[in-house]
Order: C-alpha cells, then sequence, then structure tokens
C-alpha cells in the first residue's frame, strides 16, 4: 500500500526554455500480501506537464487518471477538471500500486523503482 506524500511543480530545463513536471513522492506504507511494514520507503516520480511532444502528456495525464481513480476520484482526471493544481487535494490517500524495477540503459544512471499499475485499496 502506497499514498502520495508530496507533488511540487518544477521547470525542467531542455535547452528550448524548459518544461512543467510534477515531481511526486510515494511513500510505501505496506508491501501487499505480506505482514512486512513497508519502512516508509519513498519512490519517485517525474510527471512531465507540457512538452512539444504530445505522446509525453498523455502518458502524464493517464498516470494521473488511473492514480486518481485508485484513491476513489470515481472519474478520474475529468472529474477534477484536468486541473494539475487540484492534486494536493488528493495526496496522503492510501491506494495500492504495482512497482516494478526498470533497468536503466544508461551507465551513468541507476535502475530506478516505477509505479507501473495503480489499484484501489
Amino acid at each position: 500500500m502506497n499514498k502520495i506524500t508530496e507533488t511540487t511543480t518544477k521547470i525542467k530545463e531542455d535547452g528550448t526554455g524548459g518544461y512543467p513536471m510534477l515531481k511526486v513522492s510515494y511513500q510505501v506504507i505496506k508491501k501487499v500480501g505480506t505482514d512486512k511494514e513497508g519502512s516508509n520507503r519513498l519512490i519517485f516520480d517525474n510527471l512531465i506537464l507540457e512538452h512539444k511532444n504530445p505522446k509525453v502528456k498523455e502518458i502524464t495525464d493517464s498516470k494521473i487518471d488511473k492514480y486518481l481513480k485508485s484513491v476513489g476520484v470515481e472519474g478520474g482526471f475529468d472529474e477534477i477538471g484536468n486541473d494539475y493544481s487540484r492534486l494536493v487535494e488528493y495526496t496522503e490517500l492510501p491506494f495500492i500500486a504495482n512497482v516494478i524495477i526498470k533497468k536503466s540503459n544508461n551507465p551513468d544512471y541507476n535502475d530506478k523503482n516505477e509505479v507501473k499499475a495503480y489499484k484501489r485499496r
């Protein structure tokens, strides 16, 4: 079981003036199917809010939609008017996530945890 503990907006410089990004921290509360606590481990994600490639924004909106549905917002992102600023209203709510370890193709970067699926508790 997890919960979002923090969301902040940041401008990431990409050589063209930058793009806004939502930085999200997920806290692991309990590992589902076990009695083990999650030791309050954190998982981080960067959700790009605007980008020259529309597919990038589609991926972000899809993740946000699935997250909101997992915490009980039936209409998902549409229900909150596709308003990123309202996400702060839905932090600290527990949900179940399928977390994988994504292998890095770049030797300069470590492997990272990635939330692959959001599920209702």
